[in-house]
């Protein structure tokens, strides 16, 4: 009897999941490119999603009939962005205004595991507008906070959490194209979110280097680069862009390939190499 009744427990645990994902219980956490799945682990807000956000309402995107395995060898780089907005609410209707779009927008909000939303606003094999000359090579993405402390201090008081029902973040020092900025650098949650994002996208797209660019030492670099296969940065696309300010490059490139097992060269190897890459 006890044997009946415990695979009768099961299978109804069984039926139950099935019925919360179907009733929108449980959150998705699939991003999509060219119609193809990927579990990055964490909340994804599709486009057609009730609460979605989508930039296929307004053709503000260039269609790409493509397979995933055609897609492959035309996405080569994963674009960060910041927004200079409070929400991905506000980005998303900034964008619009313009006529702009991208693939993914990461708010300024904190699940109770300690990652914030990701919207997916157009699947990766479609083209969004955001990054000029690189718009077809890979998905943009925003971050969405403010940066300019340097302008705008007092941009996360209380009082400002408060109204927009943002998180806090604290000025740190960032160097971009030379020029040192006091920033507002996006959150814990979104440096969570925006790692299992960059996760996801590197599994879907093996050929695209887990790595941003690096300076002949080693270091992060943050001006423009030439052409480029693996992670960038809007700064490193123009000199006229400055995002995403306060990001940390180096945790999350160390993070990335940890979760994707790659090995990293170690001692008097890996100082030699940042004098090739």
């Amino acid at each position: 009897i006890s044997s009946a009744y415990g695979n009768m427990v099961l299978l109804v645990g069984y039926y139950l999941c099935i019925l919360a994902e179907v009733i929108g219980m449980t959150d998705n956490t699939w991003i999509v490119a060219a119609s193809e799945q990927m579990d990055v682990g964490t909340k994804v807000v599709l486009w057609s999603d009730p609460n979605g956000f989508s930039f296929y309402k307004n053709k503000s995107y260039k269609a790409r009939d493509l397979s995933l395995d055609d897609l492959r060898k035309q996405i080569k780089c994963f674009v960060l962005h910041h927004s200079a907005t409070y929400t991905a609410k506000h980005c998303y209707q900034g964008l619009n205004s313009r006529g702009l779009s991208v693939n993914f927008m990461i708010d300024d909000d904190c699940n109770e595991n300690g990652y914030a939303t990701i919207y997916q606003c157009l699947d990766i094999k479609d083209i969004g507008w955001s990054q000029g000359s690189v718009n077809s090579l890979g998905p943009g993405v925003e971050i969405c906070y403010q940066p300019a402390a340097w302008n705008t201090p007092d941009a996360y008081s209380e009082a400002n959490q408060k109204k927009y029902g943002v998180q806090p973040h604290s000025p740190v020092r960032d160097k971009i194209h030379g020029v040192s900025f006091s920033v507002f650098p996006p959150t814990e949650a979104q440096i969570k979110s925006t790692i299992a994002l960059m996760t996801g996208f590197c599994k879907l797209f093996p050929d695209v280097k887990p790595e941003f660019p690096k300076t002949v030492t080693g270091g992060i670099n943050k001006t423009t680069v030439g052409e480029y296969t693996g992670m960038i940065s809007h700064f490193n696309i123009t000199k006229s862009k400055v995002d995403p300010m306060g990001f940390p490059f180096e945790r999350a490139e160390e993070e990335l390939k940890k979760n994707l097992n790659v090995e990293e060269p170690k001692g008097w190897f890996k100082k030699c190499l940042g004098y090739f890459v």
